[in-house]
C-alpha cells in the first residue's frame, strides 16, 4: 500500500472528486481523505509505477500542489476507490 500526502490548495477545489476519477481509469484501489491541516491523504492499493502514474495525472489537471509526500505502509488491502 502506498500513501501520499498532498500539500497546497487541495481542499475544496474536487481534489479528491478528480483523484478518485484518474484512480478509477488506472484500476487503482484507495480512497481519498481530507485531513485536518488542510492536505489530502490518499491511499492506494498498487504499485509505485502505478501510484506515480497517478501522480502525474494530478500533478498536471491545475490543482496548485506545493508538497508531495510518498510512503509505503502497511494496511489491509481495499476494494474500490472511496472519498473519505
Amino acid at each position: 500500500m502506498i500513501r501520499i500526502i498532498f500539500s497546497g490548495m487541495v481542499q475544496g477545489v474536487f481534489f479528491r472528486a478528480t483523484t478518485k476519477k484518474y484512480a478509477q481509469s488506472l484500476h487503482i484501489n484507495g480512497y481519498a481523505k481530507n485531513l485536518s491541516n488542510g492536505n489530502v491523504e490518499v491511499l492506494l492499493d498498487c504499485t509505485l509505477d502505478k501510484a506515480n502514474q497517478l501522480i502525474e495525472l494530478i500533478s498536471n489537471s491545475g490543482f496548485t500542489i506545493t508538497n508531495i509526500e510518498i510512503d509505503q505502509v502497511k494496511e489491509s488491502p481495499v476494494s474500490g476507490f472511496t472519498i473519505l
